[in-house]
């Protein structure tokens, strides 16, 4: 006689499919000294180079300076206006800038607009103004919303990304903070803006068009860039040319950064390995091994009198892994297919495991617990209740 025993549900987080050792194509030739890969919707690792040692953001720091301000002003069609203190020493320091002078009253949509396109420190030092009261008190919050991200490696000093030794970063947490703010919809739609008009301002009574510092280094290189939905890039000669994007490719939602590429204003690197990793990307897809409920695998219990039950190892959600489309999968399972029972429960271990070809991509251990073998008056009680039971 066989019975189904309940079904157990393992869970199968995606892991790092880099960190278990899957060819770096992704990385193999770029300029940039750190890289990571990642899909946003699973957290899945793609590809990494360096992607825990320290860098200089540079202006990928704006990122954090605008999701701040975003996230504690209710009103963008409010105007701020610009004191001296809020552009003193820009100039000196060589920060990018829109130019504001004292006395111009932007609205607070234009200077995020400013701070994520042309990468405005005279916008982020305004916002910080409004939203902190100064600069200092600014960068404490960005501090803290890091630490709120666990982006335990990560510190800083400016709104802006000018250099300071004390202000860096780690390509993995630039990721998991671009990650964070493209759930913001006022961010998204910034951030994948390629031109803006900025409202007049007395500096400026018509007005002056904005671009995506992405989109002009582009255009400088010749870059194709088209499948990067935004990106914001960043450069100090310490921080080398950066780059953090958002890019869709066969259905797979990608975050890109990258850091320390080589290179000169005329001649920006970073966006070569952009296009260059966009194009390998189109030869990778999501590949579903288990959809939910879907069973990886059975255990048949053998117990006395003949008297079989069947566990069931059960995915509880899909589970899917992006994937080189050229590569061959395959999946095992190392649990038993069958055990004898005992009068006291039982642990059996084992591990599924998915490779591309020789090469191991995801792991999973798990350990099921086996059912002790019923004693002698309980299966006789079963069998007399089963015999009341039938009909006549």
């Amino acid at each position: 006689m066989i019975t189904a025993a309940a079904a157990v549900c393992i869970s199968l987080a995606a892991l790092p499919v880099s960190a278990e050792g899957t060819d770096d194509t992704l990385t193999d030739g770029l300029y940039s000294q750190y890289m990571i890969v990642v899909d946003a919707d699973s957290d899945q690792v793609l590809a990494e180079k360096n992607p825990d040692e320290r860098m200089y953001p540079a202006s990928m720091t704006k990122m954090m300076t605008a999701i701040v301000a975003i996230e504690n002003i209710k009103n963008y069609d409010e105007t701020i206006t610009i004191t001296e203190e809020m552009i003193a020493g820009l100039a000196e320091e060589n920060a990018s800038r829109i130019a504001y002078s004292e006395g111009d009253e932007p609205v607070i949509r234009d200077l995020l607009y400013a701070v994520a396109l042309p990468s405005a420190a005279d916008a982020t030092n305004a916002l910080a103004s409004k939203v902190a009261g100064g600069i200092d008190a600014y960068v404490d919050m960005m501090n803290q919303k890091a630490q709120q991200l666990g982006m335990n490696d990560t510190h800083f000093v400016n709104t802006s990304g000018l250099h300071d030794p004390d202000h860096y970063s780690t390509a993995r947490d630039m990721a998991k903070l671009l990650n964070y703010c493209l759930q913001n919809d006022m961010f998204r739609d910034i951030f994948s803006t390629e031109e803006y008009h900025l409202g007049a301002v007395e500096s400026f009574p018509d007005g002056i068009d904005i671009y995506s510092t992405a989109a002009v280094a582009a255009e400088k290189k010749e870059a194709d860039i088209s499948d990067m939905i935004g990106g914001k890039t960043g450069f100090t000669y310490e921080a080398g040319y950066c780059l953090a994007y958002w890019t869709q490719i066969n259905k797979l939602n990608l975050i890109v950064v990258t850091g320390n590429a080589g290179g000169t204003m005329e001649d920006p690197l970073h966006v070569v390995d952009a296009e260059e990793t966009m194009r390998r990307l189109h030869g990778w897809h999501r590949k579903t091994f288990f959809t939910a409920g879907e069973v990886m695998h059975t255990i048949t219990v053998n117990h006395s009198f003949k008297h079989q039950e069947m566990i069931y190892i059960e995915a509880p959600e899909e589970f899917t892994l992006d994937l080189p489309e050229e590569w061959k999968t395959s999946v095992t399972c190392s649990l038993p297919d069958e055990v004898t029972t005992d009068f006291k429960e039982q642990e059996v271990t084992g591990a599924l495991i998915v490779k591309g070809g020789d090469k191991v991509l995801y792991t999973k251990d798990f350990t099921i617990t086996i059912p002790r073998e019923r004693n002698f008056f309980a299966r006789q009680w079963k069998r007399i209740k089963s015999w009341f039971s039938k009909d006549d």
